[in-house]
């Protein structure tokens, strides 16, 4: 099977470019021998083919095990009857859901607390291994820090433009935050397109996850308890943090600062305007 050169391999491994850049452009695998293969075990493949830059202590790590807790505590507090491992509506508003009816009453931690909470098994499940997937990688290779600023940032523009465009929705999960760590990652590809010219993984990496987004979207439109206005909302404030806060590869040129500069005006003016348009509409 395949042996991941990365976290357990480099002796510091934020602090190898070459790494950093290898897991940002879903790259970091290398074939090991038929020996190895035959040692491999099967949690360590499944890591591996999952989540490769997967390290115990880390946000990543972190938030999925705070998300199943809380998720354990909702259900004990009130479920639904009838359905499967399903916390109840009421739970999951007394619990900080983004409800509009709330956030009249200027509840506007909603628009925070809502990427804790989850509506059932299946909800609680997809996100976990999506934010593993993906979370892992760009935590390696931008840091904890840009990570959990991204992650929250874009789960409140997520929720704010939820809440402009679905009028009486009650809506929960990780995805608007999981959408903007996928949308910060394009950002940071967009940002070194032209220093990443000679890396054979750039344009696959790109197309893979504008797929990865599109077939996002498109599950919306067939599911309808599914918020594709938050998913939307969470993708493009981490797509303009990610051109703000990730680090350019090469020498960063005055149209990339400008660029960086103009991001960050843009996401403010998205967050703001939207909590304005929401209160004021």
């Amino acid at each position: 099977m395949a042996n991941i050169h990365g976290v357990s391999d480099i002796q510091d491994p934020l602090l190898s470019n070459t790494n950093r850049i290898d897991a940002l452009l879903l790259g970091g695998f290398s074939m090991g021998s038929a020996d190895q293969a035959r040692r491999e075990t099967f949690l360590k493949m499944l890591k591996t083919l999952i989540c490769p830059y997967f390290i115990k202590k880390s946000f990543s790590s972190a938030i999925c095990l705070f998300n199943i807790l809380i998720f354990i505590i909702c259900l004990l507090y009130g479920s639904t009857p009838g359905k499967f491992l399903s916390p109840s509506q009421e739970t999951l508003i007394l619990f900080g859901a983004n409800s509009n009816s709330k956030l009249e009453e200027h509840e506007v931690w909603r628009w925070l607390t809502a990427v804790f909470l989850h509506s059932d098994i299946k909800h609680i499940t997809f996100n976990t291994i999506t934010f593993l997937m993906i979370g892992t990688r760009v935590e390696f290779g931008t840091g904890m820090k840009n990570t959990i600023l991204v992650y929250f940032i874009s789960a409140i523009g997520g929720n704010v433009i939820s809440s402009c465009m679905n009028s009486h929705s009650v809506a929960v999960g990780a995805s608007t935050g999981i959408c903007g760590v996928l949308g910060a990652n394009i950002g940071w590809i967009t940002l070194n397109w032209n220093h990443l010219a000679s890396n054979q993984n750039r344009n696959y990496t790109m197309i893979s996850l504008v797929i990865w987004c599109i077939l996002m979207l498109m599950i919306g439109q067939v599911e309808s308890n599914i918020d594709n206005w938050g998913h939307f909302g969470g993708l493009f404030t981490g797509f303009t943090l990610g051109i703000y806060l990730f680090d350019s590869i090469g020498r960063v040129s005055q149209k990339e600062k400008n660029l960086k500069l103009g991001c960050l005006i843009l996401t403010a003016v998205f967050i703001v305007g939207g909590i304005i348009g929401f209160y004021y509409r």
